[in-house]
């Protein structure tokens, strides 16, 4: 599962530092951020998962196919999405973003491909598409601040993700904020240590 604009872009380790840990930073975070921009969790996961599975298994039993290979499927689609090395990590996107997805891929036609329908919601949704069948997301005040220090940090690779607001705008706050945080650290070692935890699920 990809947000339009894919992950996170690469922070410049060079030099010697600390490794930096996110803990803190993500944990004052968490207060005041609105429920449909908080991260969606294992919990969010679980139900994108559920709302897929049902799709695919309505659309085997409507063209009489067997559901028995569709038995697993809950279960290999939270195992890929809930991986610490899912990329994008996908328990960190926004709670609304991850139900608006799961909602439009399980209103799709059974005539299109699972990962079809996916990416062509994901687009709708990135875009403001009515085709998504949900609102637009705006998206929130932590991408802005997090694109600003991205781009003014000596430590982002390209001297600033170009594409930035599109690339992380599907992001939580609480991963956004802790991220933003680690431009703070004294060395690019260390700034890339925490950015690199910051946008890693557990």
């Amino acid at each position: 599962m990809s947000p339009e604009g894919g992950g996170a872009p690469p922070v410049d380790a060079a030099g010697d530092g600390r490794p930096a840990s996110v803990a803190d930073a993500t944990a004052d975070a968490t207060g005041g951020v609105p429920a449909g921009e908080a991260p969606a969790g294992k919990a969010g996961v679980d139900t994108f998962c559920t709302q897929i599975c049902n799709h695919e298994q309505s659309c085997a039993a409507a063209a009489d196919a067997s559901t028995a290979a569709l038995s697993g499927c809950a279960a290999s689609c939270e195992s890929t999405d809930e991986a610490p090395a899912a990329n994008p990590p996908t328990e960190l996107l926004r709670t609304d973003y991850v139900q608006a997805l799961g909602s439009c891929i399980a209103a799709s036609s059974c005539a299109q491909a699972l990962q079809t329908s996916e990416v062509d919601c994901a687009e709708a949704i990135a875009s403001g598409s009515s085709d998504a069948g949900v609102p637009h997301l705006v998206p929130s005040q932590a991408v802005a601040t997090f694109c600003t220090r991205l781009a003014a940090s000596p430590c982002s690779a390209d001297g600033g993700a170009q594409d930035c607001a599109s690339t992380f705008s599907f992001y939580g706050d609480v991963t956004l904020n802790a991220a933003t945080a680690c431009f703070s650290d004294a060395t690019c070692s260390a700034v890339a240590a925490c950015y690199e935890a910051a946008f890693m699920q557990q």
